[in-house]
């Protein structure tokens, strides 16, 4: 049986969004600066989709099962998401024009409307980071018209045919999946660990994780991580292997979790970082590639795609003071 809807935000996950969201921003960056630096950077998304899990059980499961229709859900979502994805596309249509050409009218309406593009090198050339908020509106309808169902039991047998299925996918294409035509459907186990991992978790510990991870740790082990490993990949010209990255998302990004979830103070900070998080994460990619076609430093492109984070996220009205005991959204 679904726990009950949970009465307050949990600003230490705002920060831990904040965190990812950055780390996604920097190895972005760096792949601009020098390419052949091989990060894995790219498992921030994963803990976004983890947290998705754990966030949208916490918030919608008890209204689910007490009857909010699975369209409904989906409609909120897609309000949620679709709107600053779509105004990251509209950033990016000076590329795809010029890169695409003859099929940039396909390419764009495609992009707006969330749907893939099967050829050439991007899923989403408008803006790449799109394939991930396509399979979390994936996940969200899963969860909206099967996971409400499901028992602890059988999600906790789900969740192991993901994590077996992840194994094979990452062993033959690497873990980094689903922006790239060519290994696009197979980010459906992907997102489909994560963030079924994060719905169990919900229900098995509520607000109250079994660990005391120390926030400070948790705060700092990401970009920590992240790090260390671009620099064991400059040094020997080796990057991350996919049964480090496996491990990450099935032990580590965990504990962060309930490192967040520990944190029980009130900072402006972490509620910064949540706020702005998506709009840096939908409008950063496109800003890159516009900069660096224009041929202007990357650093350009940072600093504008914090800028415009923070103005969207002021237009927005997200919580940048502190929020009233109301559900986190």
């Amino acid at each position: 049986m679904p726990r009950l809807m949970a009465a307050r935000r949990l600003e230490g996950l705002d920060g831990l969004r904040g965190i990812a969201a950055l780390c996604v921003l920097a190895y972005h960056a760096a792949g601009v600066i020098r390419p052949g630096i091989a990060g894995n950077a790219y498992l921030a998304v994963d803990f976004f989709f983890l947290l998705s899990g754990f966030v949208m059980a916490r918030t919608y499961d008890a209204r689910l099962v007490s009857g909010l229709a699975a369209a409904d859900f989906m409609i909120a979502r897609v309000r949620r998401l679709w709107p600053m994805m779509a105004l990251g596309g509209v950033i990016g249509m000076p590329v795809a024009w010029l890169h695409y050409g003859a099929d940039f009218g396909y390419v764009a309406v495609s992009g707006l409307l969330l749907v893939p593009v099967l050829f050439g090198t991007a899923a989403f050339p408008l803006n790449i980071p799109c394939w991930s908020i396509f399979f979390e509106l994936v996940a969200n309808m899963f969860h909206g018209a099967v996971l409400r169902r499901v028992s602890v039991r059988a999600l906790g047998g789900l969740i192991a045919v993901f994590a077996v299925l992840m194994v094979l996918v990452a062993a033959r294409f690497g873990a980094d999946v689903g922006s790239a035509p060519v290994h696009f459907w197979w980010a459906l186990v992907r997102v489909g660990l994560p963030y079924c991992s994060g719905v169990l978790l919900w229900r098995l510990w509520g607000d109250r994780p079994p660990l005391a991870v120390p926030p400070w740790i948790a705060f700092a082990a990401m970009p920590i991580v992240f790090a260390a490993v671009s620099a064991w990949s400059a040094w020997t010209g080796r990057g991350s292997t996919w049964a480090l990255d496996i491990g990450l998302v099935a032990a580590l990004w965990p504990l962060l979790l309930m490192g967040g979830m520990a944190f029980r103070g009130s900072s402006v900070v972490a509620r910064l970082g949540g706020a702005i998080s998506f709009p840096l994460y939908a409008v950063h990619m496109p800003l890159m590639q516009l900069a660096e076609r224009l041929d202007i430093a990357v650093g350009w492109a940072v600093a504008a795609s914090l800028v415009l984070a923070l103005l969207l996220a002021g237009q927005l009205r997200l919580p940048l003071r502190a929020p009233a005991p109301t559900p986190a959204a």
